[in-house]
């Protein structure tokens, strides 16, 4: 609307002007070399007006004829830069769909028209990585490091070829490269800090962990957990050499991350270690208050050496009542009261956890109850054979792999802070524990298969607990006792047959002094066993025994002798 105005105008003003030169007339007289031109204003005027448009139209078209060659050449130039492009986007797509003999072909024609530009030489390597040249992807990287436009580029894609390659000198030195020139670079910060970290140089990665915060490439509640497990780290290497220093690195740790369990246990271990058991104590309540673990019910069981293990049994109740109803603290109460040998304590931690489904760990504690209070064969055979169906409980895992201690990096990808309290995934084949130097693999065989049925693949059964190999050597041998004192229940019950012989004594029970009778818990009698009370177990053994309400019953599985219990940490 206002340009039609303007315009309104513009013709308003013009035919105004017009209109008074029209109402004025005059003469224009020119008088040059003889000659007299006389005219009017207005011939005169268009005579102007017409003179000059020629001019334009005169150097307008000079114009034409000078550039033209430029011009023409200019086109050429365009058309030839479009054809490149064209081939560089389908080189692309090529490489994105697949296609590697489009792509090299896409790559040979961009490189032909547009010459070493930096998205040819990027349109090469990625062509050579899809055919698997190596060589010509790492000489078409190299080829980018001559231009500061593209140096960062290639640092890149040389770093993936050496990563490809598996050498971790070259990875670190076009990583180190790529930061002098640009330190905000994620990709080199994030590699060279995982690969201080798999080095063990744990000083270098709380370096570059600083580097990457002050760059802002990591979070602030990531970068304070990663310093939390380095720390750790430093402190569990420092433990032997340096305990006060390993302390201080615990306690730093547990600042940064209350719930880090290692750090937690390593600092109250350090701290009872030192004298302070009031200090040990507190700082593992409130540990176990953020994350109830049963390394921290460790060490805080062993806060004060030298105690009974009635005085263990009372102080795992403290710590299990700051969190009432916590499986982690009933089943820390159970292990306190099987040990000291308070079977009923140790049923009354454990019930509520059976009757809700139990697990493996927990069957594997009735298994020990069973075994201390009664020496009872068939019922320890029968909750570990339940043991082997039960849910798995939760374990040190990372990326798959199943550890009984926790490690600041992954076995298997070596990352930081890998290994999660969790319950591991059921794999078909067993899990994978990672194996520690001097120590054994615990594990649950699975019962030996019925004569003529179907063999099975064994079902493997690890627990983060270690194994306790003297239980398992009372249940191989009462087992033996219980077959001997079988076979001679039913010869004395055979026709004519003579008197059944009384079976042979077994081995002493975990914990038995003083003579008590076989398989039993010593009461502080003292006294031999009676013939009528062998004879009266041996039809025991072959009525079945009598069983608690939590007793898994004559339903579960009998398991063969190569039965081990997982020893619960001490």
């Amino acid at each position: 609307m206002i340009r039609l105005f303007i315009f309104i105008l513009a013709v308003a003003g013009l035919a105004g002007a017009v209109a008074w030169f029209a109402d004025r007339p005059g003469e224009v007289v020119l008088v040059w070399q003889g000659y007299r031109i006389e005219t009017s204003i207005m011939v005169a005027a268009l005579g102007v007006l017409a003179a000059t448009v020629a001019l334009m139209a005169a150097w307008t078209g000079l114009r034409l004829v000078i550039g033209m060659p430029a011009a023409f050449s200019g086109f050429l130039r365009a058309r030839r830069t479009a054809k490149g492009y064209a081939a560089l986007s389908r080189g692309m797509i090529a490489v994105g769909a697949g296609d590697a003999a489009l792509a090299s072909r896409a790559a040979g024609q961009a490189r032909k028209v547009l010459g070493r530009e930096p998205m040819t030489l990027l349109l090469e390597a990625q062509t050579a990585q899809l055919k698997g040249d190596r060589e010509g992807a790492r000489r078409s990287f190299q080829d980018m490091l001559a231009s500061p436009d593209t140096e960062i580029l290639g640092l890149r894609g040389l770093f993936v070829e050496a990563q490809r390659g598996g050498d971790r000198q070259a990875m670190r030195g076009y990583a180190e490269r790529a930061l002098r020139l640009n330190a905000a670079t994620g990709w080199a910060a994030t590699a060279l800090f995982d690969m201080v970290c798999a080095e063990r140089d744990w000083a270098g990665a709380l370096a570059a962990l600083e580097a990457n915060k002050a760059h802002k490439l990591v979070d602030k509640a990531a970068a304070r957990r990663q310093r939390a497990v380095l720390l750790t780290a430093q402190a569990m290497e420092r433990e032997d050499s340096d305990r006060e220093g390993a302390q201080a690195l615990a306690l730093e740790a547990l600042k940064l991350a209350g719930d880090l369990v290692p750090a937690a246990a390593l600092a109250g271990r350090l701290i009872a270690e030192s004298g302070n058991v009031r200090r040990a104590a507190r700082l593992l309540e409130k540990a176990w208050k953020l994350s109830p673990h049963p390394e921290i019910a460790e060490a805080y069981i062993n806060v004060r050496a030298g105690d009974s293990t009635r005085d263990r049994l009372k102080r795992m109740r403290l710590l299990a009542s700051r969190l009432p109803g916590e499986r982690e603290g009933a089943l820390a109460v159970a292990g306190a009261a099987i040990d000291a040998r308070d079977w009923g304590a140790a049923r009354e931690a454990l019930a509520p956890h059976v009757s809700a489904g139990p697990t493996q760990r927990v069957c594997s504690l009735m298994a020990e109850i069973e075994e201390g209070e009664h020496g009872d064969s068939a019922g320890v055979h029968a909750w570990l054979g339940r043991a082997v169906r039960a849910p798995r409980d939760a374990a040190w895992t990372a990326d798959g792999v199943v550890s009984e201690h926790w490690a600041p990096l992954s076995p298997v990808t070596g990352r930081l802070d890998a290994f999660q309290w969790r319950v591991p995934l059921a794999q078909s084949e067993g899990p994978q524990i990672a194996p520690v130097p001097g120590r054994p693999v615990a594990g649950i065989a699975a019962p030996p298969a019925a004569a003529g049925a179907p063999a099975q693949a064994p079902h493997k059964v690890s627990s983060p607990a270690p194994v306790i190999e003297a239980a398992a050597e009372t249940v191989e041998e009462r087992g033996e006792r219980g077959e001997r004192a079988h076979a001679a229940g039913q010869a004395g019950a055979m026709p004519g047959s003579g008197p059944a012989k009384e079976a042979p004594p077994g081995p002493k029970a975990r914990g038995d002094e003083g003579g008590g009778a076989p398989g039993r818990a010593n009461d502080g009698g003292g006294k031999a066993p009676k013939p009528e009370a062998a004879k009266a177990a041996a039809e025991a053994a072959m009525a079945g025994p009598q069983r608690a309400p939590d007793d898994p019953g004559p339903g579960g599985d009998v398991i063969g002798e190569d039965v081990v219990l997982p020893r619960r940490p001490r």
